[in-house]
């Protein structure tokens, strides 16, 4: 097999004409597979660019929901401590309405106690006054 090869190499350089022929041949095959390569390198790289546009755009995409997300929230938060202020001022007013009823239960028992006494009193005077 080597000598075969070996023999039409011998022959291609004495005949110079179809030795010329076949490096043209196998320039112009080189430099077409390469051109081949380069397309297809060219296509690859193509479609790495439109996938990393489309995950920039994802990512773009994903921020601006989630600055919108933490806008809402701080609204959600601000709106919360308005209600809460609310809440802490309707809680003091009932203190302050509960402190009121216990003053007002307070003078009702006072007063109750005060005419409870009365009575006592006058029933002790009218039966005093019926002993006599």
């Amino acid at each position: 097999m080597g000598d075969v090869i070996s023999e039409l190499v011998d022959e291609a350089v004495k005949n110079d004409r179809s030795f010329y022929i076949l490096t043209l041949i196998l320039v112009l095959l080189l430099i077409c597979a390469v051109w081949i390569m380069f397309r297809h390198f060219l296509k690859q790289q193509t479609k790495a660019e439109e996938r990393a546009e489309a995950k920039q755009s994802i990512i773009e995409s994903q921020q601006a929901f989630i600055a919108d997300m933490r806008m809402d929230h701080q609204e959600h938060m601000r709106n919360m401590q308005i209600e809460l202020a609310r809440s802490q001022t309707i809680s003091e007013s009932l203190v302050a309405v509960t402190a009121q009823q216990q003053q007002y239960i307070e003078g009702l028992k006072s007063h109750r106690r005060t005419v409870e006494n009365m009575d006592r009193k006058v029933d002790t005077l009218l039966l005093k006054m019926a002993e006599k």
